[in-house]
């Protein structure tokens, strides 16, 4: 279940750099 949470935080973390290299 940790491992599940993880990988979701890192993909909503990426999802923010993504956003602010757009906005960039």
């Amino acid at each position: 279940m940790e491992s599940n949470g993880k990988r979701v935080s890192f993909r909503f973390y990426s999802k923010n750099i993504i956003s602010t290299i757009l906005n960039y």
